[in-house]
Parts: structure tokens; C-alpha cells; sequence
């Protein structure tokens, strides 16, 4: 697992420019149609940039060539192993490292099922606590924190406020159940009295709900679900009276809009009900959200591939034609500094890999792969899990 942390190291290749090139092939599975959930127009040209910055670095496998083979897998389960299976099986030359998927649910079985080619499966879009398990994944990499890291900010932000307890409402799937688990668990480990549970029903029938959270007594309110569920149980709570000033939301930070909470397909009212878009409006005013920084704040700072954090954004915001004076914070979308990233961690996994079977001159396992070889697997599993490989990345220091 990937976590962040504030070391320095410098990538020098220790063998000398003696071979011919080889190309080492990438599968990527993203998804990008009509998903701006992801935001994954501006990942895919992230990811290309750090692919191009790798190849033209001397520091980084400098023998080896990479090539990324991007595949639009629409977050779909049987889209993305028929996709994956076909570039595993289809293509005259070997895939030596995965990237992929965007949704959790999708990621899962994916990540289950890329050892039986001996490769490892790299991520940086899933956030599901339940991929952070590596005894059932042992062979996937996320360079993105899980959401339940975003849990000790929720804490936090309960004691500069002298808050004392709070209700968790929280979708019922795996995602949202753990985390929200994971939030009761770091109240209550942090002092604080144990929350007011709540799953919100399948059938969106919220009546038990809301009546559950005015009896409480509680006003603060932690909402972890999806923008849809998300609209509809703000709504129905505002019906009982459970508002702003009265009430504090604090939402997950994630979603595509910042105003997720109006339904932008009708001007007048909410989808969910009933409620107009001024007084979602009003329910919400002054809620707070969470989320992992998009891009560390030191421009000036060097990445692996040799160029500093400003040079990047500058590069990104040109090919995104972003608006004139956005800030760097703004260039990088929630994941497309962690595209970058990942590419990386892939490269110099790889650049690690090939020094040692360079220099016990059995280089030729990794130029000629194949996939019933499990001696590169356990590779990337021991220089991974090697704490001392770190490197400079957009988002931070990053511990491979």
C-alpha cells in the first residue's frame, strides 16, 4: 500500500546505456466516457505526460521504453475483465504491470484476478477501505489514500469546534459502511461519545430515518453516500425541520460539482421530492467537506521524472485550455496529480527490478516476460514493501 510521508530520494540509474532499448508494455483500464464522476479526460492526459516523462528521463529505466495501452472501461464489471482478458490474451506482446479501474466495485474483482497472470495491479481512483486489505489483495497497489484516511479530519474538526457527539448517516455498500465504521471507531478511540448510526434504506424510504436523527437530539451530522441519496435525505430532513443554522452537514469532498446538492435538470425543484433548489440551499449553508489535497503545495519541488510541481501544472493547464489564472490547486482534479504519481510508481518499480536482474545478469526475465512467470510478481511485491523506496511525487513524498 501506498502512503505518503516526507522523505527524499534520488532515482540514479546505476547501470550504464550498454543495451539496446526494449519496450515494456502497460494495460491501463480507466473509465472514461462519460464518467466526469472521475474526471478522467484530465487523468488520461496526466498519465501520458508522466509516461512521456519517464521515457525521456535518463534517471528511469533507461534501457526500457514504456508504452501504455489505455482501454475505456465505463466502471462496468464485465466491460473491464472482457477488456483486460482481451489485452492479456490478444496482444503479440506481454503486459508487465496493470493500471485500473475507476470504480471500487469494479476494481475488486480485478484485483483479484490479475495474480493469475503473475501482475500486479496498480490504482490510483479507488478509495474503498476494502481494497486497503492486503492479505485478500496482496498484489495491488493504490497510491491514493483510502477514504477512511480522511476520517482522523472529521475528528479533528469535532475538537476545534467542541463538538461532542454526532450522527453518522451513511449508504448502504461496502464503501460507505466501512468508512463509516471506521468514524465511529476514531470518535470513540479519540474520546468522544459513541454516534448516532444510521443506514440510510434501500428503499429510500426515510421516514424511520429522519424521525431517528431529530429524536437524537444531535446537530451535527455527517452525511457519507452518494449526490442522488445524497439530495433526497437533505431534502427529507429539511421537511422535519433539520436545517442550517440549527444543523451542521459535513459531506464527503469528492463529488464532481460543488453544489452537488442542487439538481441541475430542473431549474425549480429537486428531483428527490418536493424541495425547492433555495431551500436545499438554505438546508446546507455553511456545511463542511473532506477531501485529500489534490497536489502538494511546494511547486518548486523536483518529482522523479526531473521536473518541478509548477513546471507540470503549467504543462497541464495549456493541454486542458484551463481558465487564465487558475492556481495550481485548481489544475490538479482530485486524482489527475495522483495519474501522475502512478505512472511513476510504476516506472521505477520496474527501473528497481531491472537493476537487480541486471546485475545478476538475468535482465532477460524481465525484457521477455511471460505470464507464467511469478519471479517478477514477487518482485514488485518485495521492492513495494521495501519501506526505504520512496519517491518524489505531485502529491508528496510517496512510500511505494
Amino acid at each position: 500500500m501506498v502512503g505518503s510521508v516526507m522523505l527524499a530520494v534520488a532515482f540514479l540509474a546505476t547501470w550504464t546505456s550498454c543495451y539496446a532499448v526494449t519496450t515494456l508494455h502497460i494495460g491501463v483500464l480507466l473509465p472514461i466516457e462519460k464518467n466526469p464522476r472521475y474526471y478522467t479526460t484530465d487523468v488520461k492526459d496526466t498519465c501520458t505526460m508522466a509516461l512521456r516523462d519517464v521515457n525521456i528521463s535518463p534517471y528511469i529505466l533507461p534501457n526500457h521504453e514504456l508504452v501504455m495501452h489505455l482501454n475505456d472501461s465505463k466502471c462496468d464489471v464485465g466491460r473491464t475483465i472482457y477488456q483486460m482478458s482481451d489485452l492479456l490474451q490478444s496482444r503479440k506482446e506481454n503486459i508487465v504491470a496493470l493500471i485500473g479501474e475507476g470504480c471500487s466495485t469494479v476494481t475488486k474483482p480485478i484485483a483479484s484476478a490479475t495474480p493469475l497472470w503473475n501482475l500486479p495491479l496498480f490504482n490510483f481512483l479507488s478509495t474503498s477501505p476494502a481494497l486497503y486489505n492486503t492479505e485478500a489483495y496482496p498484489h495491488y497497489y493504490p497510491v491514493v489514500p483510502s477514504e477512511n484516511g480522511l476520517n482522523p479530519a472529521r475528528v479533528a474538526v469535532m475538537k476545534q469546534f467542541r463538538w461532542t457527539k454526532a450522527v453518522i448517516l451513511f449508504q448502504p455498500s461496502e464503501h460507505f459502511n466501512l468508512n463509516a465504521k471506521n468514524l465511529r471507531d476514531t470518535m470513540e478511540d479519540s474520546g468522544f461519545e459513541t454516534p448516532e448510526f444510521v443506514l440510510l434504506p434501500l428503499n429510500r424510504d426515510y421516514t424511520s430515518v429522519v424521525r431517528q436523527v431529530k429524536e437524537s437530539g444531535i446537530r451535527i451530522l455527517f452525511g457519507l453516500f452518494y449526490e442522488d441519496i445524497g439530495r433526497e435525505i437533505i431534502c427529507e430532513c429539511l421537511k422535519e425541520g433539520i436545517s442550517a443554522p440549527d444543523y451542521v452537514w459535513n459531506f464527503v469532498g469528492w463529488y464532481q460539482f460543488h453544489d452537488w446538492y442542487l439538481d441541475t435538470l430542473n431549474d425549480k425543484q429537486n428531483h428527490s421530492g418536493g424541495c425547492t433548489l433555495e431551500q436545499m440551499e438554505t438546508a446546507v449553508h455553511g456545511h463542511l467537506t473532506y477531501d485529500f489535497a489534490h497536489v502538494r503545495r511546494d511547486g518548486d519541488k523536483t518529482v522523479a521524472t526531473g521536473k518541478n510541481v509548477t513546471e507540470i501544472a503549467t504543462e497541464l493547464q495549456t493541454r486542458l485550455k484551463s481558465p487564465p489564472g487558475s492556481s495550481l490547486f485548481d489544475t490538479f482534479r482530485r486524482y489527475s496529480a495522483y495519474g501522475y504519481d502512478c505512472v511513476l510508481a510504476v516506472a521505477l518499480s520496474l527501473h528497481k527490478i531491472a537493476e537487480q536482474l541486471n546485475a545478476t545478469g538475468g535482465i532477460d526475465r524481465l525484457n521477455n516476460f511471460t505470464y507464467d512467470d511469478d519471479i517478477l510478481l514477487k518482485k514488485f511485491h518485495d521492492v513495494i514493501t521495501d519501506r526505504t523506496f520512496v519517491f518524489e511525487g505531485l502529491t508528496a513524498s510517496t512510500l511505494v
